[in-house]
Protein backbone atom coordinates (compact mmCIF):
# COMPACT_ATOMS: atom_id res chain seq x y z
CA UNK A 1 0.00 0.00 0.00
CA UNK A 2 1.10 3.52 -0.67
CA UNK A 3 -0.17 4.81 2.68
CA UNK A 4 -0.63 3.63 6.23
CA UNK A 5 -4.01 2.01 6.77
CA UNK A 6 -6.68 4.16 8.40
CA UNK A 7 -9.85 2.15 9.00
CA UNK A 8 -12.14 1.69 11.97
CA UNK A 9 -13.29 3.79 14.86
CA UNK A 10 -10.96 5.68 17.15
CA UNK A 11 -10.79 4.65 20.77
CA UNK A 12 -9.10 6.78 23.42
CA UNK A 13 -5.87 5.77 25.09
CA UNK A 14 -6.61 3.80 28.20
CA UNK A 15 -9.36 1.83 26.41
CA UNK A 16 -8.37 -1.64 25.26
CA UNK A 17 -9.31 -2.79 21.76
CA UNK A 18 -11.47 -5.90 21.96
CA UNK A 19 -12.71 -8.63 19.63
CA UNK A 20 -16.13 -7.04 19.18
CA UNK A 21 -16.60 -7.18 15.37
CA UNK A 22 -15.60 -3.50 15.09
CA UNK A 23 -12.14 -2.38 13.98
CA UNK A 24 -10.69 -0.17 16.70
CA UNK A 25 -7.67 2.11 16.32
CA UNK A 26 -5.71 4.65 18.30
CA UNK A 27 -4.83 8.01 16.83
CA UNK A 28 -1.58 9.62 17.96
CA UNK A 29 -2.31 11.76 21.05
CA UNK A 30 -6.02 10.85 20.76
CA UNK A 31 -6.33 13.27 17.83
CA UNK A 32 -8.43 12.06 14.87
CA UNK A 33 -6.53 14.41 12.54
CA UNK A 34 -3.37 12.39 13.28
CA UNK A 35 -5.07 9.26 11.89
CA UNK A 36 -5.98 11.19 8.75
CA UNK A 37 -2.35 12.26 8.27
CA UNK A 38 -0.43 9.26 9.65
CA UNK A 39 -2.91 6.37 9.61
CA UNK A 40 -4.32 4.50 12.56
CA UNK A 41 -2.31 2.68 15.22
CA UNK A 42 -3.43 -0.91 15.80
CA UNK A 43 -2.56 -3.60 18.32
CA UNK A 44 -1.37 -6.81 16.67
CA UNK A 45 -4.54 -8.73 17.53
CA UNK A 46 -6.76 -5.96 16.20
CA UNK A 47 -4.68 -5.62 13.01
CA UNK A 48 -4.95 -9.38 12.47
CA UNK A 49 -8.72 -9.28 13.13
CA UNK A 50 -7.92 -11.81 15.88
CA UNK A 51 -6.46 -14.39 13.48
CA UNK A 52 -3.05 -15.91 14.22
CA UNK A 53 -2.26 -17.11 10.68
CA UNK A 54 0.75 -15.46 9.00
CA UNK A 55 -0.41 -13.64 5.87
CA UNK A 56 -4.01 -13.30 7.13
CA UNK A 57 -6.28 -10.66 5.61
CA UNK A 58 -6.72 -9.04 9.03
CA UNK A 59 -8.21 -5.56 8.72
CA UNK A 60 -6.86 -5.12 5.18
CA UNK A 61 -9.31 -4.56 2.32
CA UNK A 62 -10.50 -7.46 0.20
CA UNK A 63 -7.70 -8.75 -2.04
CA UNK A 64 -4.97 -7.60 0.40
CA UNK A 65 -3.28 -9.12 3.46
CA UNK A 66 -0.96 -8.22 6.33
CA UNK A 67 2.63 -8.93 5.20
CA UNK A 68 4.64 -11.72 6.78
CA UNK A 69 8.16 -11.30 8.08
CA UNK A 70 9.43 -13.02 4.93
CA UNK A 71 7.57 -10.54 2.72
CA UNK A 72 9.38 -7.72 4.53
CA UNK A 73 12.64 -9.56 3.83
CA UNK A 74 11.67 -9.57 0.13
CA UNK A 75 11.26 -5.80 0.37
CA UNK A 76 14.71 -5.48 1.95
CA UNK A 77 16.26 -7.50 -0.89
CA UNK A 78 14.43 -5.35 -3.45
CA UNK A 79 15.92 -2.28 -1.77
CA UNK A 80 19.45 -3.58 -2.04
CA UNK A 81 20.15 -5.96 0.84
CA UNK A 82 22.23 -8.97 -0.14
CA UNK A 83 19.93 -11.99 0.19
CA UNK A 84 22.62 -13.73 2.28
CA UNK A 85 22.26 -11.01 4.96
CA UNK A 86 18.48 -11.13 5.39
CA UNK A 87 18.38 -13.18 8.56
CA UNK A 88 21.76 -12.22 10.00
CA UNK A 89 22.94 -9.55 12.37
CA UNK A 90 21.63 -8.54 15.75
CA UNK A 91 17.96 -7.95 16.35
CA UNK A 92 18.23 -4.15 16.17
CA UNK A 93 21.03 -3.93 13.61
CA UNK A 94 20.22 -1.40 10.89
CA UNK A 95 21.24 -2.98 7.61
CA UNK A 96 20.93 -3.01 3.88
CA UNK A 97 18.29 -0.42 3.12
CA UNK A 98 20.04 2.79 4.06
CA UNK A 99 19.90 5.87 1.91
CA UNK A 100 17.29 7.33 -0.34
CA UNK A 101 15.35 4.22 -1.37
CA UNK A 102 12.84 4.62 1.47
CA UNK A 103 12.77 8.40 1.54
CA UNK A 104 10.02 10.52 0.02
CA UNK A 105 10.70 10.63 -3.70
CA UNK A 106 13.16 7.71 -3.33
CA UNK A 107 13.96 5.43 -6.20
CA UNK A 108 12.16 2.31 -4.98
CA UNK A 109 8.57 3.51 -5.32
CA UNK A 110 8.01 2.48 -1.69
CA UNK A 111 7.58 5.54 0.47
CA UNK A 112 7.54 5.19 4.22
CA UNK A 113 5.94 8.05 6.12
CA UNK A 114 8.51 9.01 8.70
CA UNK A 115 7.69 9.73 12.30
CA UNK A 116 4.21 8.24 12.57
CA UNK A 117 4.93 7.23 16.16
CA UNK A 118 3.35 4.40 18.12
CA UNK A 119 1.45 3.69 21.32
CA UNK A 120 2.50 1.38 24.10
CA UNK A 121 1.00 0.09 27.27
CA UNK A 122 -1.69 -2.59 27.42
CA UNK A 123 -4.46 -0.11 26.64
CA UNK A 124 -2.56 2.27 24.36
CA UNK A 125 -1.93 4.42 27.40
CA UNK A 126 1.13 6.29 26.10
CA UNK A 127 2.31 7.66 22.77
CA UNK A 128 5.93 7.97 21.71
CA UNK A 129 8.15 8.44 18.66
CA UNK A 130 6.45 11.52 17.22
CA UNK A 131 8.60 12.61 14.30
CA UNK A 132 11.27 9.96 14.89
CA UNK A 133 9.83 6.43 14.79
CA UNK A 134 7.74 4.66 12.17
CA UNK A 135 6.84 1.09 13.03
CA UNK A 136 4.86 -1.46 11.02
CA UNK A 137 3.75 -4.87 12.26
CA UNK A 138 4.10 -8.08 10.27
CA UNK A 139 1.62 -10.93 10.54
CA UNK A 140 4.32 -13.28 11.85
CA UNK A 141 4.30 -13.95 15.58
CA UNK A 142 6.83 -15.41 17.96
CA UNK A 143 5.11 -16.65 21.10
CA UNK A 144 3.44 -13.70 22.82
CA UNK A 145 5.35 -11.24 20.59
CA UNK A 146 5.18 -10.32 16.92
CA UNK A 147 7.76 -9.28 14.34
CA UNK A 148 7.79 -5.72 13.08
CA UNK A 149 9.76 -3.40 10.85
CA UNK A 150 10.82 0.10 11.71
CA UNK A 151 12.50 3.26 10.57
CA UNK A 152 14.13 5.54 13.07
CA UNK A 153 15.27 9.02 12.05
CA UNK A 154 17.77 9.25 14.91
CA UNK A 155 20.04 6.87 13.04
CA UNK A 156 20.53 5.90 9.43
CA UNK A 157 17.14 4.69 8.26
CA UNK A 158 16.79 0.97 7.90
CA UNK A 159 14.21 -1.77 7.75
CA UNK A 160 14.21 -4.57 10.29
CA UNK A 161 11.94 -7.54 10.11
CA UNK A 162 13.74 -9.61 12.69
CA UNK A 163 12.79 -7.69 15.82
CA UNK A 164 9.87 -8.65 18.05
CA UNK A 165 7.69 -6.69 20.42
CA UNK A 166 4.71 -7.39 22.68
CA UNK A 167 1.47 -7.54 20.69
CA UNK A 168 -0.22 -4.86 22.78
CA UNK A 169 1.93 -2.12 21.25
CA UNK A 170 0.00 -0.24 18.56
CA UNK A 171 1.75 0.39 15.26
CA UNK A 172 0.91 1.51 11.76
CA UNK A 173 -0.25 -1.06 9.19
CA UNK A 174 0.52 -1.54 5.51
CA UNK A 175 -1.13 -4.24 3.46
CA UNK A 176 0.21 -6.29 0.55
CA UNK A 177 -1.85 -7.16 -2.51
CA UNK A 178 -2.69 -10.88 -2.73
Amino acid sequence: MAENLNVGQRIDSGVQATDNQATEKYCFNNNEAECTTRGGLYSWDEMMDYSTSPGAKGICPSGWHVPTREEWWDLEITLGLDSNQVNTGSEYDFRGTHGSDLMEGGSSGFEWLMGTGYSYGVNGTSFNGDGSHSLLYTSTQSGSSAYYSFLYTGNLPGVRANATVAKYYSFSVRCVKD
